[in-house]
């Protein structure tokens, strides 16, 4: 059966219309997500060398999402089950290397403290910073989750000790270690989809069955077994995507701050008051659309619980 004769079989069926907008909007959010947080990189620094983290995982999901669709549309759902869990992974890698790094020890107050004894001038916030930066980079302070975002920067990864560090598990577990988190998980529920999904993903990518082999050979499959498959593909890429925006706004709330505040800035002017906790308009849409679904509840949340007092209304 060629692709086109496969996509026939369920092109013209209403859930496969909302999973290709859905894969369409997710791409959109992603992409304007991309472009917002592009002036903002992450810096890295390891032994030998600083690293620059720019939007190159956002772009990769963006890819991942076509790939999905490619593979839907050639009714080929068990591999797209597998790009689904990639994207989860992906997604939650670059939280963990976000958490990791924004938790990463320096100085100690004592020592902040001798610097900082007396007037402070530029050739101490100089020293300081220097002082800083060399206790970073040279590990001493590093635990095994830091070693691990440094052997990955490093491209060392795969072969190194602290390879297990990079797994999902790992990045689930240690994002869920900050307390706002946590909380966020326990109060709306999340953490059942979330295993639920894992598993799904899980049996998909290890066909751990019979049935989940037979959803790549789409001659196989019922009509009503093409439609479930397409609807809970949809599902989960939207609850991965909405639950990687929560995070995100709980450990980076500055990453939805719309432009107001910096373009008024850039052009000399005073900025609008409170501009600075205004959230991008194409976030509050994603909220509004998708991550109120996660749970009623959960906006106030976000609102009352992320650490800049972003006004998410």
């Amino acid at each position: 059966m060629n692709k086109n004769m496969k996509n026939s079989k369920f092109s013209h069926l209403d859930v496969y219309k909302k999973f290709k907008e859905k894969i369409k909007l997710h791409k959109k959010f992603i992409d304007n997500f991309s472009m917002l947080i592009s002036n903002n990189p992450i810096v890295c620094l390891t032994k030998n060398k600083t690293h620059i983290l720019n939007t190159v995982f956002l772009r990769s999901a963006i890819n991942t999402l076509n790939s999905i669709q490619n593979c839907c549309n050639c009714g080929c759902f068990s591999d797209a089950n597998v790009l689904v869990r990639k994207y989860r992974d992906d997604l939650l890698l670059y939280l963990f290397i976000l958490e990791v790094l924004d938790n990463r020890e320096g100085l100690t107050n004592d020592e902040i403290n001798e610097f900082t004894d007396g007037e402070m001038d530029a050739n101490k916030l100089t020293e300081l910073v220097f002082s800083t930066m060399s206790v970073i980079k040279n590990g001493s302070r590093k635990d095994n989750n830091d070693k691990a975002v440094d052997a990955w920067f490093n491209n060392d990864a795969s072969k190194g000790k602290y390879k297990n560090k990079l797994s999902i598990n790992n990045y689930f577990n240690y994002i869920k270690s900050n307390e706002e988190i946590q909380e966020c998980i326990n109060k709306h529920d999340l953490h059942s989809d979330w295993e639920e999904i894992r598993q799904r993903l899980n049996d998909f990518t290890h066909n751990n069955g019979k049935e989940f082999l037979r959803h790549n050979i789409l001659e196989l499959l019922s009509k009503n077994e093409i439609k479930n498959t397409i609807s809970q593909i949809t599902q989960d890429i939207s609850f991965v995507t909405s639950f990687f925006l929560v995070v995100i706004i709980l450990i980076k709330p500055n990453f939805i701050m719309s432009t107001d505040y910096v373009d008024s800035m850039d052009v000399g002017i005073e900025p609008p008051k409170d501009s600075q906790y205004w959230v991008a308009p194409f976030i509050k849409e994603y909220i509004d659309n998708n991550i109120v679904k996660l749970h009623p509840k959960l906006k106030s949340f976000l609102h009352h619980n992320n650490k800049y007092g972003m006004k998410i209304e």
